[in-house]
């Protein structure tokens, strides 16, 4: 596949990939696979083809069989000029993805591994890229490896992005609905308030602000 620029992925919601030019590439219809496919990107490494079963097809049927056709849909979707493929052989598989955009790296990146000392531009580019939950709608609640996993994973990327929005909010000191990306008036992230600990007050009054009409 071919491109004017490099693949975009999108973990932090539904699960997106797109080409240079901006347009969403069609993903398998399956669930399992678009899972597959978002797990080998959001863990960045190789995995035993024993591992990938037991989380994806702990079950009665062949599950190298269907291993193998999800990685027979996946596979198209990487074969992308800037790097990017699927590697698979006889004991693992894994995702090469050379010069792809994704964007729960990218806001790591901006935040350079401390949020608190992150610059104000950086913090607002990182608060755009959360569009939603973590792999937004690929739980397997039957894949209870696999479902643990994700859900680990979700409960990061949310603790991350309250602690980008109270950063953002001390290191501007005034705020305005507006001034916030429009998808922080998603309800997701007002969940991750129910916690047995509560928020820190300049995350709860970012996000009180931010619900005011």
């Amino acid at each position: 596949m071919e491109s004017s620029g490099p693949l975009r992925i999108r973990l932090l919601g539904e699960l997106q990939l797109a080409g240079g030019d901006g347009r969403a590439l069609v993903l398998p219809a399956s669930r399992k696979t678009r899972a597959l496919l978002g797990y080998l990107v959001a863990t960045g490494q190789a995995h035993r083809r024993e591992r990938l079963c037991d989380l994806f097809w702990d079950g009665p049927d062949d599950p190298r069989a269907e291993l193998r056709w999800s990685l027979s849909k996946i596979r198209p979707l990487l074969d992308w000029s800037t790097g990017v493929r699927l590697v698979a052989d006889r004991e693992r598989v894994s995702v090469e993805l050379g010069g792809a955009a994704v964007d729960l790296a990218v806001v790591r990146s901006r935040l350079g591994g401390n949020v608190s000392a992150a610059p104000t531009g950086a913090l607002k580019e990182a608060a755009a890229l959360f569009g939603g939950e973590f792999l937004d709608g690929l739980d397997l609640p039957l894949c209870y490896r696999y479902q643990e996993w994700c859900m680990a994973e979700r409960e990061a990327a949310s603790r991350l992005r309250l602690s980008v929005l109270a950063a953002w909010w001390s290191a501007s000191r005034i705020i305005r609905p507006m001034r916030f990306p429009m998808r922080i008036r998603s309800p997701w992230p007002i969940r991750c308030l129910n916690r047995a600990t509560p928020p820190s007050s300049g995350c709860s009054r970012a996000l009180d602000a931010a619900r005011k009409p």
